[in-house]
């Protein structure tokens, strides 16, 4: 007799990772939730695990431009290569001679060998640190410092950059259409990307705690916007704005204001923002937004 896929499955994952994936996922909607869960049952990803695949939404505030898109991490992609069955692996990361600049020692580039079985010869990637390394563009600091990844690791993220290029160039059917890896992003979707193709809507209830006898229940995710990292991209989504970031006067005084709140709140960066730091994030981000809109 022919299996049947239980009801409480969806795109192959079990009730509970799907409640875990919303859970730290909370700001998606429920057609990217698809999407997202899709793309991970495609590629053969945990989305649940927080290593492996992301969910990043950019222009959150505007519902016209809103898009989210799918980043592999490089966990994820060594895990996509190892699922080929043709991964030989790679070799050492090669690193070009050690210079100082950006605050930090660091290599000036570094190099990466991946092989696949059956090819007489690697595919290699060579990645720059001057092309690669992230700063803090909202630190009040000039010049602007190095993000703290970035800063604290210089030669395992840009070894990560290598490694990355270098396994996109080796599977590019298994890794195509996605963006850059978490690492080399660093947290940071300050750009504009092409919207993923919009999943159908997929109905599923919202978690909720278990009352089954001897069952542990499941936890209550809180709102997005109590939490200080949402509120900072919520800010970034504003300073990137063509209204704040292409019109001189108005960009000055965007920044002149937040240069002057996050002075008032003890902080050189927005990313440095705590929970008790919420109050006066939340009042920033309101006038940030009256200053885009001309008010």
């Amino acid at each position: 007799m022919a299996k049947t896929e239980p009801k409480d499955l969806m795109f192959g994952f079990s009730r509970p990772v799907v409640e875990l994936t919303r859970l730290i996922n909370p700001e998606l909607t429920r057609n990217e939730m698809a999407t997202f869960l899709y793309e991970a049952w495609r590629l053969g990803l945990d989305p649940a695990s927080g290593k492996q695949i992301y969910a990043v939404i950019y222009n959150r505030n505007d519902a016209q431009k809103r898009k989210m898109s799918v980043q592999i991490a490089i966990d994820g992609k060594r895990a996509i290569a190892a699922a080929t069955g043709e991964y030989d692996g790679s070799d050492e990361i090669e690193f070009g001679p050690e210079v100082d600049s950006d605050g930090v020692k660091h290599p000036e580039w570094a190099r990466a060998r991946v092989w696949r079985k059956g090819c007489a010869h690697p595919f290699v990637a060579t990645v720059r640190w001057s092309e690669r390394r992230k700063l803090d563009r909202y630190s009040n600091a000039v010049p602007k410092p190095l993000t703290e990844f970035w800063h604290d690791q210089p030669y395992a993220m840009l070894g990560k950059c290598a490694e990355s290029a270098a396994l996109g160039k080796c599977f590019p059917l298994q890794m195509r259409g996605h963006e850059l890896d978490r690492e080399e992003r660093d947290e940071d979707p300050g750009h504009d990307e092409a919207p993923i193709a919009e999943a159908r809507v997929v109905d599923f209830p919202a978690p909720s705690p278990s009352t089954s006898p001897g069952t542990p229940p499941v936890p209550v995710a809180k709102p997005a916007s109590e939490d200080p990292k949402w509120v900072v991209t919520s800010i970034r989504d504003v300073m990137e704005d063509p209204a704040v970031r292409d019109t001189p006067d108005v960009n000055t005084k965007a920044h002149d204001l937040l240069n002057t709140r996050l002075d008032a709140m003890g902080l050189k960066s927005v990313w440095d923002a705590k929970a008790e730091h919420i109050p006066a994030l939340k009042a920033l981000l309101e006038d940030l937004r009256r200053v885009a809109s001309g008010k």
